[in-house]
């Protein structure tokens, strides 16, 4: 809480007080670095070498932060999520570029993107209880690699040492070195999404199972799974049953109150709990559900 303060504060301070005073909350700040006004940078931890030039109106709030000597941070970029963000020296990270640390994103030295480009680190938003796809993978770009404007990287992206890759190129998979990509009009395609669909259905039981345990895990709550009654009970005193015919499960609390998820029709019981929250905004990152509440 307190380098959340004392970054929020620094909003308005000069470089030379900020890096002071992150130095004093046990940041490493290397020589030179500039942290200006009007930019908000934030990690849990965070290591930054020496020359690093961060420019204002910046956005920085992941888990871990580590950023090379002689990189550069462009106006408008935006970094944020749960996980890390470390970056080799000499990286430049264009204008207005957006990178969504739900996974670690990993550059190697002498790497960068240039202005609007996307990277996500997950992708998930429909059901996958009607079986759309929900991804969530790292993204690592090696050394000497120049990724060119609007350029979007999606979850699992690798691109290996001494790639280019050209504008408006979408990557999703593993690039081998000296590999230069570039859009054209032969590699569109069509899919049949609704035969996609139709194929990638999940068993309900075992997708519910792993939607509760993973959700458990995620915030480090204890549980103990009974797949015989269908119920997981927590160290909390509460107790999840999930049926797998009807896709709903119900928090059942110790007072005996009761809040149904409905899976079906994307809907949920009124509410004020604090892990009810914590679950629903589990499902719709994680899953891709967006449960309506009922009043």
């Amino acid at each position: 809480m307190l380098k959340k303060l004392v970054a929020a504060l620094c909003i308005l301070l000069p470089s030379n007080i900020t890096c002071l005073l992150y130095r004093l909350c046990g940041y490493r700040i290397g020589y030179n670095t500039k942290l200006p006004p009007l930019s908000y940078v934030y990690a849990a931890k965070m290591r930054l070498g020496n020359d690093v030039d961060i420019r204002p109106f910046v956005y920085i709030n992941v888990g871990e932060l580590k950023i090379g000597s002689n990189t550069i941070i462009s106006n408008g970029v935006q970094v944020k999520g749960e996980k890390a963000f470390a970056a080799g020296d000499n990286c430049f990270f264009g204008p207005h570029s957006l990178v969504h640390c739900e996974e670690n994103v990993t550059f190697g030295f002498y790497s960068g993107i240039g202005p609007r480009t996307t990277i996500y680190t997950h992708g998930s938003f429909l059901p996958t209880t009607l079986g759309y796809p929900a991804k969530f993978a790292p993204v690592t770009v090696e050394d000497f690699v120049w990724i060119a404007m609007n350029v979007s990287l999606l979850a699992g992206t690798h691109i290996e040492s001494h790639c280019i890759i050209n504008p408006c190129v979408i990557v999703g998979s593993k690039v081998k070195s000296y590999t230069m990509l570039q859009l054209s009009a032969q590699s569109f395609q069509s899919l049949d999404l609704e035969k996609l669909l139709r194929f990638s259905k999940k068993d309900p039981q075992d997708l519910l199972e792993k939607m509760i345990t993973g959700f458990c895990e995620s915030g480090n709550i204890s549980h103990e799974l009974d797949t015989a009654k269908r119920e997981c009970r927590l160290v909390t005193g509460q107790t999840l049953k999930y049926d797998p015919e009807t896709y709903c499960f119900d928090l059942l609390s110790s007072s005996g109150k009761n809040t149904n998820f409905n899976l079906k029709k994307f809907e949920v019981d009124y509410h004020e709990s604090d892990l009810v929250e914590n679950l629903l905004f589990y499902l719709r990152r994680k899953w891709g559900l967006t449960l309506r509440r009922k009043y």
